[in-house]
């Protein structure tokens, strides 16, 4: 497979006009015919994940959450790293 051939297929889902541009939430219990997902706004997605992240940590402590990152050098999560960790450091 040539590298142009590789580089069109890596970027085909970033085109697709069906692609998820939003954050979903399930408003049915796992394993339902139909999960419910409905979207909901980045602000609330990010309150929502804060809030299990905390109450994660106020029950089980800060080492029941984990923060994992492939290799920083290899990928494009190379320029988010700093964040991660500053995530990370935040938990605990």
């Amino acid at each position: 497979m040539t590298a142009e051939r590789v580089e069109a297929q890596a970027a085909a889902p970033v085109h697709r006009p069906d692609r998820v541009l939003m954050p979903f939430r399930r408003t049915r219990p796992n394993g339902a015919a139909d999960p419910g997902w409905v979207p909901i706004d980045w602000a609330d997605a990010l309150d929502l994940i804060q809030a299990r992240i905390a109450a994660t940590v106020a029950r089980s402590g800060p080492e029941a959450v984990a923060v994992g990152v492939t290799t920083p050098s290899g990928t494009a999560i190379a320029d988010s790293f700093p964040w991660i960790n500053r995530l990370a450091h935040a938990i605990g």
